[in-house]
């Protein structure tokens, strides 16, 4: 799991930098969040986006004040401070859905027996589970009992047709196991927990009565939320407070924007008195301009 606290970077011995030298915290997407190993985080609809997290705050409550770089619509910027919720500071709140892997049960060698001189037929692997799974789900449908369908020979009512035992490998601790529910319908983990991922494992859903399945319940799939209708600003990271030798200087790029840089004031530049120098400081404000373009057409953070 990646953790994220804040660290100061060191101050470029140059007259000229870009803000992102201020901040004190990386900023994740959510792919690159899920790759460090920090699960999948859901949507707040309640909380605007948010790319970066400081874990100085995990497990503590109560209002926090920092200090963060504030871009206006004309590219300008400057440092403003924010106040939001410990909780909120330790926790990030990434546009998109998250990744729910597919449903994808290992093959069995597990075969349904038949009659004498007929062949024994595969199984389906969406009929078995785990005892494990059995008894999550057991308790999650506040069953009766647990059973192995696949362990004895049964007699169907009324049909007299007789379904044989499964033949089980060794090595597999999967079977045919159906939780007997309190109204004595009779439901196979493998298919309820197929029908259950059925839009990837983790996906939001709730059971609900339904009279025409043979368990009486159907999965219904709830809607997640991805951000996509959120219209606000994403809270910037934090950044560290300007040094006493540093100075914010906003430069207009063409007609209508701006672009905003530090000056480091003790290493001032002095004023060209030849022609290589001019050309040096023609060069310097080029690149400073190009950077500060750069800086409009990419998004911060």
């Amino acid at each position: 799991m990646q953790t994220s606290f804040p660290l100061e970077q060191p101050q470029p011995n140059q007259e000229f930098y870009d803000l992102t030298v201020l901040l004190l915290l990386k900023s994740y997407t959510r792919d690159s969040y899920r790759a460090a190993g920090n699960g999948e985080p859901l949507w707040d609809p309640s909380r605007p986006e948010q790319n970066w997290w400081d874990d100085t705050y995990r497990g503590k409550t109560g209002p926090i004040v920092f200090n963060a770089i504030q871009y206006a619509s004309d590219g300008a910027a400057t440092i403003v401070q924010i106040t939001q919720d410990a909780k909120a500071m330790a926790t990030p709140n990434f546009k998109g859905l998250p990744n729910y892997p597919a449903w994808t049960p290992a093959p069995t060698a597990a075969v349904q027996l038949r009659s004498a001189g007929a062949s024994a037929t595969a199984v389906d692997p969406n009929e078995l589970s785990t005892p494990e799974q059995a008894q999550a789900l057991f308790g999650e449908l506040g069953g009766a009992s647990v059973v192995d369908a696949g362990a004895n020979s049964v007699t169907l009512p009324g049909i007299g047709e007789i379904i044989f035992p499964i033949s089980y490998p060794a090595g597999d601790s999967r079977r045919a196991f159906a939780i007997v529910l309190v109204n004595g319908k009779l439901a196979n983990v493998g298919q309820m927990l197929a029908e259950k991922y059925s839009a990837g494992v983790g996906h939001p859903g709730h059971w609900v009565t339904d009279a025409q399945r043979t368990s009486g319940l159907n999965w219904q799939i709830d809607p997640v939320e991805d951000g996509s209708s959120s219209t606000g600003p994403a809270v910037p990271p934090p950044c560290r407070a300007l040094k006493a030798n540093e100075r914010l200087q906003t430069m207009t790029v063409g007609t209508f924007f701006k672009a905003t840089q530090i000056r480091r004031t003790d290493l001032t530049s002095p004023a060209p008195t030849t022609t290589s120098e001019m050309n040096a400081v023609v060069l310097a404000d080029i690149q400073t301009k190009v950077t500060a373009i750069y800086n409009l057409v990419i998004p911060h953070g």
